[in-house]
Order: C-alpha cells, then structure tokens, then sequence
C-alpha cells in the first residue's frame, strides 16, 4: 500500500495544483519584455509623401554620415502608391530624429529600364558604411501578384540618386546565374 500524500485520485488533484501553483510563480518571476512596458505610442512623423506613396516597409537606422544623411537618420521605403497598391512605392524619406525632419531622400521613376517589370519598393533595404543605399523592387502594375515584375536592386548613393540597377537579366548577361523576384 502507498501511504503518500499524493496516491489516488486526490493526491492527483492535489499533485497537479502544486505544480501549477510553481509554473505560476515562475511565470510571475519572469522579466517583462520592453513592449509589455510601453504605455502609449508617439507619432514620429509619417512616410507619406508628396507623390501620396505611403505604407512603410524597410527601415534602416543609418550608420554613418554621408552626403545627405546624418548617422542615425532613419531611411523609410514606401511599398505601395497613392491608390494603395502594393508593390508600386518609388519613394525613400529620411527622417533625423535630432531635428524631427522629414525629407525626400529618393525618388525612383515607377519605370527604369534595368529594373524588369518597374519600380516597387520592398523590406530589402541597407545602407552600406560608403553611404551608398541599397533597396530592393519587387513591382506590381495593379497591386497583384498576378503581374508582379522581376524586378531588381536599386543603388543610391548618399544623396538619394540612383547609380545602378542590378537584376537577374543583369546577373545572367554577366554570365552569372540570375533569378528575379527575390528582392
């Protein structure tokens, strides 16, 4: 015969509750992340352009200063155009935190010849310690993946100018295997 405390059906229930009371407590005693402390949001400034081009896709915290940007601006892309359609957003701001600024730091004509299917603005962005800023296009005519373009990365030197476009007709005319759409 078993004499302990948690034999039988009780000792099962009464088993289960301690367990339950320690994860609770070691729930409890577990550090709050830093969302759980933010009580309220503050408006920065909006990506919203001139041209209407707006929700804001890759962030970048510069790292240096060159040309126009100051290190720690912040570079914000727009996916998608006035009409709200995805994969369609020509526009880079720059927003300096020290100053609360806003301004245009690129923007991108919706065609460039280099870039197949045009210019749509996605999650691929860096700037690179020369300055020079790196985006990726993954376009769309209506908004659809259904007439999604190959697209290409986009080069911007430190002053928001374009100086090349590399696609995956690029990689393979330099006789380098090349696939589009993985910007």
């Amino acid at each position: 015969m078993n004499d302990s405390i948690f034999s039988g059906k009780g000792g099962a229930l009464a088993l289960a509750v301690a367990l339950m009371t320690c994860a609770a407590q070691a729930a409890a005693d577990e550090p709050k992340g830093m969302l759980e402390s933010i009580h309220r949001h503050v408006t920065l400034t909006s990506s919203v352009t001139e041209n209407g081009d707006l929700n804001p896709y890759a962030v970048v915290v510069a790292p240096v200063s060159a040309g126009a940007i100051q290190k720690d601006d912040v570079l914000v892309d727009n996916f998608n155009n006035l009409s709200n359609l995805q994969g369609t957003g020509t526009t880079i701001i720059d927003y300096r935190p020290s100053t609360k600024q806003t301004t245009l730091f690129a923007k991108l004509p919706q065609k460039l010849p280099e870039c197949p299917g045009g210019v749509g603005l996605t999650t691929a962005m860096t700037m690179l310690k020369s300055g020079w800023v790196i985006v990726g296009s993954t376009p769309s005519t209506d908004g659809t993946t259904a007439t999604k373009g190959d697209g290409c990365l986009i080069v911007l030197d430190p002053n928001g100018k374009m100086v090349a476009a590399w696609s995956a007709d690029h990689q393979r005319s330099l006789g380098r295997y090349g696939r589009g759409g993985s910007w």
